[in-house]
């Protein structure tokens, strides 16, 4: 989750940032960032004026409450994927089929 949801940023720009907004819902995007930041940090951290820092603090949590409902994430949530073993290549092609069959749900 690390990797793929917070090491760069999923939209750039602030015509992207407002459309994205738009067609997630900006007050329920806001109030879902306030939420989430309230329970895990005890603060607000993400600038709420920033259309980019709301939506990619959005696609930051949508990206974890995917990642923990994937059982075969949970499965092997231990497991040092950064690797290029077979054995972490063969649980990230696990991780990708349940995610693709997800997004056909």
């Amino acid at each position: 989750h690390q990797k793929v949801f917070n090491e760069d940023y999923y939209i750039i720009g602030t015509f992207k940032a407002e459309k994205a907004l738009e067609d997630y819902g900006t007050f329920e995007a806001i109030g879902e960032v306030v939420s989430y930041e309230i329970k895990n940090f005890c603060e607000i951290l993400t600038d709420l004026s920033s259309p980019e820092h709301v939506a990619n603090m959005i696609w930051y949590i949508v990206g974890s409450n995917l990642f923990n409902d994937l059982k075969s994430y949970q499965k092997y949530d231990d497991v040092y994927l950064e690797n290029d073993d077979e054995e972490s290549e063969k649980i990230k092609q696990i991780i990708i089929k349940e995610l693709e069959s997800k997004k056909t749900k």
